[in-house]
Formats: structure tokens, sequence, C-alpha cells
């Protein structure tokens, strides 16, 4: 941020003029200690509003170069100009080692966890080769980590349940159908969709409405 640069002026005042404080006994014209202090929060708040629009114009920088790179067809112009977004939002204060997943192609990459999220929030299939956004829930659904075999089910299934994207009667209920048997499959305390909740701090940043929902770290891994 820029510094304060003080500049004295000179000026004829009457006495009546002149404050005498009780507290330090130092008499003043002006209050420049005061003014100090109200010119410096003033600065540092500037300061504060825009590296936090930068960061906000970062993120959304972010998410249209994603953009262009699945339209690229994954090309690698689109993949350079994507991580050049990161480095940029990597200079910014807000920037901490959780949202260094936004650099790893298993977040980013072919088929995976983002294409699917933003094909949801879109209502378009993303990065996909499919024609309808059931179809790119459907195959997220099957699509597992190390974590295991189902490992990003809960969260497609919280996008869908936040974004509503369009889907017909019978994939609806298909879907409410999968809900259930997710549901009863973590109350037995089965494996099969446990959580990868690995790319959790850079996903409630992208897509904050679904923040509140990774916050429980329901179905997450140990």
């Amino acid at each position: 941020a820029d510094q304060v640069h003080d500049v004295w002026e000179a000026a004829f005042v009457s006495l009546a003029e002149v404050q005498f404080p009780l507290d330090t006994g130092r008499p003043y014209f002006f209050d420049y200690d005061a003014e100090r202090r109200r010119v410096e929060a003033d600065r540092i708040e500037a300061w504060r509003a825009a590296k936090s629009a930068a960061w906000s114009k970062g993120v959304e920088d972010y998410l249209a170069a994603a953009l262009n790179y699945y339209r690229s067809d994954y090309g690698d112009e689109g993949k350079v100009a994507l991580l050049e977004v990161v480095d940029r939002l990597a200079g910014n204060a807000g920037w901490h080692r959780g949202f260094e997943v936004l650099r790893n192609a298993r977040f980013f990459g072919f088929h995976c966890v983002l294409p699917v999220l933003m094909s949801i929030r879109l209502d378009q299939p993303v990065g996909y080769k499919l024609a309808s956004v059931y179809q790119v829930i459907e195959a997220g659904l099957r699509s597992g980590s190390r974590v295991g075999k189902h490992a990003f089910a809960v969260l497609y299934l919280w996008a869908y349940k936040v974004y509503q994207p369009t889907v017909a009667a019978k994939q609806r209920q298909w879907l409410r159908d999968y809900a259930r048997e997710l549901k009863r499959s973590m109350d037995e305390g089965e494996e099969t969709y446990r959580r990868d909740a690995a790319f959790d701090e850079a996903i409630a940043l992208l897509f904050p409405e679904i923040e509140d929902d990774l916050a429980t770290s329901f179905g997450a891994a140990d």
C-alpha cells in the first residue's frame, strides 16, 4: 500500500481557535494525530478492499479459464492459461496452501471433480461429450479415488441439491433412490461412498453455495 506523506503548511490562527486538551497538555489548532489515524485507517481499508476485489476477480478468472479449457477439449494452451490464473491468485493475501489443489489435474483435469461441479451449476455438460447434465452426474457418481469406490458421490449429490439442474422426472427419482442407498450405506458404516475431502477448501472457494455442506464433514474419510 502507498505510504502517507505529510505536507506542512503555515497559517495564522487566533487563540480562540486553539484547543487545550487536559489529557496531554499539548495545545493544537489542527488535531494531527487524529487525522493521521483516520487517513491511515482509510488507506488500509482501501488496500484491503482492493485485495479483496482482486481475489474475487481471480476466482472468477479461474472459473472462466477452466470453462475455456474444457471448451477447447482440454487443449494445452487452455491448461497453461488456467495455471497462470492460479499463479496470480497465489500472490494474493487470501491465498493459503489449501488452495494448492487448484493446480492439481486430479481436481480440474479430464472428467475430474471441477468439470462435474461446473456442469451441475451451469446446467449443461462441461468437459464431457454427453447430452445432458444428468449423464454427467451419473458418470461422476461412479468415479472414485484412493479414498473409495464412489468417493465424490456425496459431493455431487450436495451440488445437485443446491443448484437443481434440469433432469427428467424419471432421472430425479433415480437420484433420490441413489441418495437413499448412499445414506443407508453410510449409516451402516460401509466404505462404499466414503467421501474424498482432499479438495474441500478449493471447492468451497469456487462453489460457496455448498460450503455449509462441506463444513459438516459428512462422510469424509478420516
